[in-house]
């Protein structure tokens, strides 16, 4: 079946390119650990264990469309800059 236009990513890339292209900052508050909160203005605060796992192509896309909310088009276009 496939997710086509999308492709396995580091979730340490995946994190920078939500703080590069979208607008995220890290919320120092949140504490120490292992997990990141991502927080921007006008879209979902993300709790994230951003670590030096790789995602599926699919976890990805699941990721991108429920926990961020983007659609497809903007979806896809995040992952050209992953």
């Amino acid at each position: 079946m496939g997710t086509p236009g999308f492709r396995s990513v580091r979730a340490s890339a995946l994190k920078v390119a939500l703080i590069s292209q979208l607008g995220y900052v890290e919320d120092k508050r949140h504490g120490k650990g292992s997990h990141s909160k991502l927080v921007c203005e006008g879209r979902p605060s993300l709790t994230w264990g951003f670590g030096k796992r790789d995602l599926a192509p699919h976890e990805v896309k699941r990721f991108l469309m429920k926990q961020v909310n983007l659609d497809l088009s903007e979806a896809l276009e995040l992952m050209d800059h992953v």
